[in-house]
């Protein structure tokens, strides 16, 4: 597999801080950056709901705060260094002599521990990064061998190598799924057969990455029998019937919160699962994102105060001033690396009449309300389009890729339907020109 481990579903998202959600207990990571002049980083994570992954860019100053419940496994994008968290906790992210990302902490164990996996990972690529080697019981060996004078409380051994044998279950489903090279379905079967056991185990469950071998092992079945991903009768007929208990919970969550299309057997699933889920957390999510709320009229976008309200009604709440619209979404990292520039232009531009509004494209709205909190766009006038690339708005205007941005100036006129973004310096000079006006 030239695709590494844990991005063979590719898009993120951020979870969000705190130290309860629902009257949950969580526990919290906060990582701060000790980069030097230069050094980047890039981290990323699955939260408990298993929403897609968003790099997070650090830099000098960035820091961080995450909430989690059991277990958090912290990653770089570039080596797939693997750090597992399992209690509340300060944390620096540092670049080390051979430019390798780390986590360290002022515990001297607690760094030691936080570096255990890390030459493992560097010199087992061809199963950390790229999944062209299945053999995860070398990977414990050396893991073993690494921990002779037991350096390591047993508990994290055993955190590492499930980390290590969840990743092996996500590739060979991968591999069924998708394959090439010397790694065919037919082989990647025979392994899943022999492993087949391993996803019905609840105790997996806490591991991001087990999760993401459930997900691709479903879709296997799915495959083997011909069953599409828009018929979602038989979808939850395969789940119920391959899986039960937690698994099974997890499962039809994840299909719900991700179904191709909407129709009356995904109606009927989603009513029947939260008549009978037992994860509390789960049916408050599908509530939020497919009951509660207001009925959008058609071609207009929803605010982050759950009120419909046409994109018209907007630029007359702002008129007399610039306003600069900004198309994004939770899932897109180019979108997101721009905000910290347009925060910026928020504070250099705002005072002078500067407006910026952000209307997000997220199929999720829970993804979009979260991503909201993360980025701490209270400043700005936030939306959410409704229909996304097949609205109205976004037919009109061919929208058909984001980051995208327009100016409209304190006429009303739309001036530049294709703006620069925030961080290219000429916005700025037609800024400076449109305020004066």
């Amino acid at each position: 597999m030239k695709y590494t481990l844990s991005l063979l579903i590719l898009l993120v998202f951020f979870a969000f801080a705190g130290s309860a959600q629902n009257g949950i207990s969580t526990d919290t990571v906060e990582i701060i950056s000790k980069l030097k002049p230069g050094e980047k980083a890039y981290l990323y994570y699955y939260n408990q709901f298993q929403e897609f992954p968003m790099p997070i860019e650090f830099n000098q100053t960035k820091k961080i705060k995450i909430a989690f419940r059991d277990l958090l496994i912290i990653k770089d994008t570039e080596k797939q260094m693997s750090f597992p968290i399992t209690n509340s906790e300060k944390l620096y992210v540092i670049k080390d002599a051979e430019k390798i990302t780390r986590l360290v902490s002022d515990n001297k164990n607690r760094t030691n521990e936080l570096a255990f996996l890390v030459p493992i990972i560097a010199s087992n690529q061809d199963f950390f990064a790229f999944g062209k080697s299945l053999d995860y019981r070398s990977i414990w060996q050396k893991i073993d061998a690494t921990n002779t004078k037991n350096m390591v409380a047993p508990s994290y051994i055993e955190i590492l190598k499930n980390y290590v044998y969840s990743s092996y279950l996500a590739v060979i489903a991968s591999n069924y799924l998708y394959p090439e090279g010397k790694n065919t379905s037919g082989s990647a079967w025979a392994l899943l057969e022999k492993e087949k056991t391993a996803y019905q185990n609840e105790n997996f469950l806490k591991d991001a990455q087990f999760r993401n071998a459930l997900i691709n092992y479903e879709k296997v079945l799915l495959k083997k029998v011909m069953v599409s991903t828009t018929d979602f009768g038989s979808i939850e007929q395969s789940i119920s019937s391959n899986f039960k208990g937690k698994i099974k919970d997890f499962l039809l969550f994840t299909f719900l919160c991700r179904p191709q299309k909407q129709d009356a057997n995904f109606d009927a699933a989603l009513q029947n699962y939260l008549n009978t889920s037992q994860n509390k957390e789960y049916i408050e999510y599908l509530k939020e994102k497919y009951l509660n709320g207001p009925k959008v009229k058609n071609g207009n976008l929803l605010s982050d105060k759950n009120e419909s309200i046409s994109l018209d009604e907007i630029l007359k709440q702002h008129k007399g001033k610039v306003i600069y619209l900004d198309f994004w979404a939770s899932w897109c990292a180019p979108c997101r690396q721009e905000i910290p520039d347009s925060k910026k232009l928020i504070a250099s531009y705002q005072a002078k009449g500067l407006q910026v509004i952000t209307i997000s494209m997220d199929e999720n709205k829970v993804a979009w309300q979260k991503a909201l909190k993360a980025e701490d766009l209270s400043l700005s006038a936030n939306y959410l389009l409704s229909k996304d690339f097949g609205s109205e708005l976004a037919q009109k205007y061919k929208i058909k890729s984001i980051p995208r941005y327009m100016i409209i100036d304190k006429n009303g006129k739309f001036i530049n339907t294709d703006a620069p973004r925030p961080s290219d310096p000429k916005l700025k000079e037609l800024f400076d020109d449109l305020v004066k006006r």
